[in-house]
């Protein structure tokens, strides 16, 4: 697979403390869970939105032509994901980055970062709704270095991609202004940013368009999260914490207002949009609580 497929508009035993390469980046070989329970609730990482937030979102979309995407998010089960994907399989177009026997899949490691007080996990004031992170789509050679900023369901990117190859010489080594991903190694060194965890997941991914732009629906199911091996982000799926139990991720994705078949598939569905964060969800589940705690 070539290209971005995100370029048109997430108490048990304890865990033992990963060493610190010189870089200062995290390494571990894995993690432990810290819930005694798959089906144990995850602490301040899902909420609910009433229908009537859900509406304020949409007439805010409907107003404005913003900078971005909006995307909505919803925690589903399989039986909706199954009837879901087989609409959306009807009604809208494969990814034209996607594979598989229907053109419509794909898997996605992340590598999250976060500041020494793990102030992206704690949203502190400056990093509100923002995420850091290198993603690799499949087994594309490139990798993003992202950074993602939402707030009442919009979306916006900054992104960049790089080969796998230079990741490490342009993240720890000597700075280049004249580098296209010299921002992002800026934030690195202006927010002491590092790796904290990785997580995978495959995605179902369909798409259309409309007289406002793209809209696209995707599928995350198999969410799975462990400790940051170094700067790496592999182009296979990782082996780690489950994330999810019997749930998957769908987000509906568009540029100013909600397309009519979207709003139609909340409606016939019965969704209710939430605020789950795949990032928070990996931090709660697999880091350290003193690092948490931003004791490294």
């Amino acid at each position: 697979m070539t290209g971005s497929p995100d370029s048109s508009p997430g108490h048990g035993s304890s865990v033992s403390l990963s060493h610190q390469a010189p870089d200062g980046t995290l390494i571990s070989p894995g993690c432990v869970p810290r819930r005694m329970s798959d089906t144990a609730p995850m602490n301040g990482v899902v909420s609910v939105v009433s229908p009537a937030e859900l509406e304020q979102t949409l007439s805010t979309a409907s107003a404005t032509k913003p900078n971005g995407a909006y995307e909505l998010k919803f925690l589903i089960d399989e039986d909706r994901a199954s009837r879901i994907t087989d609409w959306a399989r009807t009604y809208l177009n494969p990814d034209p980055h996607a594979g598989g026997a229907h053109g419509d899949g794909y898997h996605v490691n992340s590598l999250y970062l976060d500041t020494p007080n793990m102030d992206v996990f704690h949203r502190s004031e400056l990093y509100q709704r923002r995420k850091y992170r290198l993603r690799r789509y499949g087994t594309d050679s490139k990798v993003w270095l992202e950074v993602k900023q939402k707030r009442k369901g919009l979306v916006r990117k900054h992104r960049v991609s790089i080969d796998d190859s230079h990741i490490e010489r342009r993240v720890t080594g000597a700075t280049d202004p004249e580098w296209d991903g010299a921002w992002f190694r800026q934030r690195l060194d202006e927010h002491s940013l590092r790796p904290v965890c990785q997580m995978t997941y495959r995605r179902f991914a369909r798409v259309g368009t409309t007289i406002n732009g793209t809209m696209r629906l995707t599928i995350d199911d198999s969410l799975a999260g462990c400790l940051a091996n170094g700067w790496q982000v592999p182009d296979s799926p990782l082996e780690g914490i489950s994330l999810l139990q019997n749930q998957r991720i769908l987000e509906l994705k568009f540029q100013v207002v909600m397309p009519v078949i979207f709003r139609q598939l909340v409606e016939q569905e019965q969704l209710l949009m939430t605020s789950f964060s795949k990032y928070r969800t990996g931090v709660e589940e697999c880091v350290p609580l003193d690092w948490i705690a931003g004791e490294w």
